[in-house]
C-alpha cells in the first residue's frame, strides 16, 4: 500500500506555492499511524502536517544547506528544493497528481472570497485578545 498520504503532501506544497513561501522544506512534521491494511494486517502510513510558519511568505533559502538539493526548475513547485519535490517533477505520474491538486486548489478552494473569509476570522479571534488588557499587558511585558 501506500505509506506517505501522497496526496496530503502534494496538497501541503500547493498551498506554499500558492502563497509563495520559500520556508516550508523544515516547516514539516511528519508522524506515523497504523492502519488496517489487507485482511487483519496493520500497516504504517505516514502523514504530516505544517509546522512552525513563522517565516510564511519569505523568499527561498538563499544556501541549499545539507537536506536541501539544487531547487528543481519548475514553475509550479516554489522552492521545490526536497527528494520529494524532485521526485514529483520528474515522476509523470506524480506531477500529473500535484497539478490536478493545485488546479482544483486555485479554481475552489484558495480563492480572494476564502482569502477574505481566512483574513477576517483571523481578524475577528485575534481582535478579542487585542482588546483584552490583561492579554495585552502578559503578552508586552512577559
Amino acid at each position: 500500500g501506500e505509506r506517505l498520504d501522497a496526496t496530503q503532501y502534494l496538497r501541503w506544497v500547493a498551498a506554499n506555492t500558492l502563497l509563495r513561501n520559500g520556508d516550508y522544506i523544515d516547516e514539516v512534521f511528519f508522524y506515523g499511524t497504523l492502519e488496517k491494511g489487507g485482511g487483519s494486517k496493520q500497516e504504517p502510513r505516514l502523514h504530516m502536517m505544517g509546522w512552525d510558519y513563522d517565516t510564511v511568505l519569505k523568499p527561498c533559502h538563499p544556501v541549499p544547506i545539507r537536506y536541501r538539493l539544487k531547487r528543481v526548475d519548475d514553475s509550479l513547485i516554489y522552492c521545490g528544493e526536497s527528494k520529494l519535490d524532485h521526485f514529483m517533477h520528474s515522476d509523470a505520474r506524480l506531477r500529473g497528481v500535484y497539478k490536478r491538486a493545485l488546479t482544483c486548489m486555485m479554481q475552489h478552494e484558495v480563492t480572494q472570497q476564502a482569502w477574505d473569509a481566512a483574513v477576517d476570522a483571523a481578524t475577528r479571534e485575534l481582535q478579542a485578545y487585542l482588546t483584552d488588557r490583561a492579554v495585552a499587558t502578559v503578552t508586552w511585558e512577559g
